[in-house]
């Protein structure tokens, strides 16, 4: 399966760590991000997307909703598209 992270901020690169599954690269819609590294692996343009073959996309960032919205605005379909979540266990109270 060929997958692309969108993202690459923490969500992006946990979830590269945790799965090593057959990333082909990253994607974000920071401009200066683009041609850079992350993981190892090229960070490229979001419109990248559409001219690539790909199994799934994984939005990997704290808010997904608007990036699912934008990759649904290209055209993706809503099958290829997978949001990645982390649930946080919440700290105890500190009692002094």
């Amino acid at each position: 399966m060929n997958i692309i992270i969108f993202g690459t901020g923490i969500l992006g690169r946990r979830y590269f760590l945790e799965t090593r599954e057959n990333v082909l690269f990253f994607v974000d819609n920071d401009a200066a991000m683009w041609g850079r590294m992350c993981e190892g692996l090229n960070v490229k343009s979001p419109e990248v997307l559409l001219d690539v073959a790909f199994d799934k996309v994984v939005v990997a960032i704290a808010n997904g909703e608007p990036v699912v919205a934008q990759l649904k605005q290209m055209g993706i379909p809503g099958e290829k598209i997978q949001v990645y979540t982390v649930r946080i266990k919440p700290r105890r109270a500190w009692r002094g």
